[in-house]
């Protein structure tokens, strides 16, 4: 199992290079990352959540993720 950070970009404390990191390294991976300078946390995120969905080798653990915290996070196995 493994956890993965999942802060709404929305949060007056989101931090896009620290609570973004790994959508933003998913995105760059699959050569969705735009280059013109914007960034776009939320569709990073909506790409990596996606993929996790649709593939058959992971599976969100929701008993175990915790979303209505301050560091929120979801967990997959």
């Amino acid at each position: 199992m493994f956890r993965i950070p999942w802060k709404h970009a929305g949060k007056q404390d989101f931090r896009t290079d620290e609570d973004a990191a790994i959508f933003k390294a998913w995105a760059e991976f699959k050569g969705k990352l735009v280059e013109n300078g914007n960034s776009d946390p939320a569709s990073w995120k909506t790409r990596l959540r996606c993929a996790l969905n649709k593939s058959p080798e992971f599976c969100e653990v929701t008993e175990r993720s915790q979303l209505d915290i301050s560091e929120p996070y979801k967990v997959y196995r």
